[in-house]
């Protein structure tokens, strides 16, 4: 990482969190914290690697060969900008575009609040006991609202509502696979799916499953789970992890077991993020969200800057040299 970018990203950074992961760094590995800190600064220069990036994978206990095989923040930014045309950005970005741009796979019914007026939007929601609400450019599970329509006297309220509350989108919910939900039935669980575009051809490099522990949100920044999956075949292989680094062997709600559990429909899954990553060439490396449905894979979004997190913090495994054979 250049000094430059890094003396931007330290400016920017939450330094209550960075106390807090000094003193429990220093701890576990047995160094005094200002030793901690200088370390923090040199993987910063040397590795690219954020201050949370030292904290989760554990950077204070690793060798420098250890330390340059994971996927940092600096590794992971030039990757986005050696593949990704900035222009696209909003496609992925704003969730009505990307609606409109990957309808065929997303394989049920929404609507764009900007281009739908009260009627017509009282037509669509007929017969939606459950909707999801969105807004454009929100992340990490933010400003995703579960409406339950019966909550609302007609169809023109809930219209206002959402219009006042300035969202962009609504759609239908997404009736999950028996497999997903026996993992948990209250969200919509997804595998992330990371996708690289190289010489024409499409290549399933990293996945992951995210999982909701409460709530309907799989999110791990919403409190949610996550665990690395085996993409050659299709089977999740680690156990599940939290954001505060908790390992789980099992769902602590419906006791599914992770480690070995392999996905329906795992083909079908591959073929479609193949290809509709070849829909928008210019965004060459991208992360989409596949839910599962007894019908099929559908897509609950993609994500014009993969998180490099996921990929490595179930197992502590790093994944640079799979990144990096596709640049």
């Amino acid at each position: 990482m250049s000094l430059s970018l890094a003396i931007s990203r330290m400016r920017g950074a939450n330094y209550d969190k960075l106390r807090a992961f000094i003193r429990e760094d220093a701890a576990l590995a047995g160094k005094p914290r200002l030793l901690i800190l200088a370390d923090i600064i040199y993987c910063t220069l040397r590795y690219g690697a954020a201050f949370h990036d030292y904290h989760t994978l554990r950077f204070y206990n690793l060798s420098a060969k250890e330390r340059a095989s994971f996927i940092t923040m600096g590794v992971n930014v030039k990757a986005v900008k050696q593949c990704n045309d900035i222009n696209k950005r909003p496609i992925f970005e704003a969730k009505t575009l990307f609606n409109k741009t990957f309808d065929k796979y997303l394989k049920r019914r929404w609507v764009n609040l900007h281009e739908t007026d009260r009627d017509s939007f009282i037509t669509w929601l007929d017969g939606q006991p459950v909707v999801f609400a969105k807004r454009d450019f929100s992340s990490s599970g933010k400003d995703v609202v579960r409406f339950e329509t019966k909550n609302f006297l007609d169809g023109g309220a809930f219209y206002d509502k959402l219009v006042a509350e300035h969202f962009d989108l609504v759609e239908e919910a997404i009736n999950q696979h028996p497999f997903m939900s026996s993992i948990y039935p209250g969200s919509v669980n997804t595998m992330r799916l990371v996708t690289m575009l190289k010489d024409g051809e499409s290549h399933l490099i990293f996945g992951i499953l995210r999982v909701a522990i409460e709530g309907f949100v799989d999110n791990l920044n919403a409190g949610g789970c996550c665990c690395v999956i085996d993409c050659q075949e299709g089977v999740i292989s680690s156990d599940a992890m939290t954001l505060d680094m908790q390992y789980m062997e099992t769902h602590p709600v419906t006791g599914f077991r992770f480690k070995g559990s392999r996905f329906p429909m795992w083909e079908e899954s591959v073929a479609m993020v193949n290809e509709a990553a070849k829909v928008c060439p210019d965004v060459r490396y991208t992360a989409w969200d596949v839910a599962l449905t007894p019908e099929g894979p559908v897509f609950v979004e993609g994500n014009y800057h993969p998180g490099y997190g996921l990929l490595q913090l179930p197992d502590q495994v790093g994944k640079k040299e799979d990144l990096l054979r596709y640049l």
